[in-house]
């Protein structure tokens, strides 16, 4: 790929040398019809000079043109982020994704004592069903949720996740997929 690119570019250089060479060529002279030897070596000069500049002026021109045609392949930009204030010492940051919209303030606790992941949608973002406890086992709820967890979090289907004692599934948002609108919750203090 290396050569085949400065192949190009070679040709595109030795042309653009041939159009200036061209361009300016004096017309031959109104004496008998041929230049002199000094002349024609004054020529040569002045087109050697003139295509090394040509060159040295055309090449930052052609990098920028073959790097448009070339784009390397680019690191994505950095997602801008949310952060959510769980405590007076905890906070959390949630990037900002396609259909999910976060609160400005935390919404009071939601009715929920565990949830079971059945879809991820980052690491530390999940769909989950609610789970409720009814005659000796959990099981799932018609309520689905998107958990949002911390940066060391990792979430994989079918984990459980109860609610840990004096804490509180709380909404902190929405998130739309297709024709479903789910509500965004965090684990904070009640």
């Amino acid at each position: 790929m290396k050569n085949l690119l400065c192949f190009i570019i070679g040709i595109i250089v030795g042309v653009a040398i041939a159009l200036n060479f061209n361009n300016n060529r004096p017309s031959s002279s109104s004496h008998e019809g041929s230049p002199t030897e000094e002349t024609a070596a004054q020529e040569t000069d002045a087109t050697e000079e003139t295509a090394t500049e040509e060159a040295a002026t055309e090449k930052p021109s052609l990098k920028k043109a073959f790097k448009k045609i070339f784009k390397p392949t680019s690191t994505p930009k950095p997602q801008s982020t949310h952060v959510i204030q769980l405590s007076e010492t905890e906070s959390i940051v949630i990037p900002k994704i396609e259909g999910l919209t976060i609160f400005d303030q935390m919404a009071e606790a939601l009715d929920i004592n565990r949830i079971e992941i059945y879809r991820t949608i980052e690491h530390n973002i999940a769909i989950a069903h609610k789970l409720e406890y009814e005659y000796g086992y959990y099981h799932r709820s018609s309520t689905d949720v998107v958990i949002i967890g911390g940066e060391n979090d990792y979430f994989y289907d079918a984990q459980q996740i109860p609610l840990p004692s004096g804490k509180a599934f709380r909404q902190v948002g929405i998130y739309k997929h297709y024709s479903s609108t789910y509500p965004v919750v965090v684990v904070a203090s009640k």
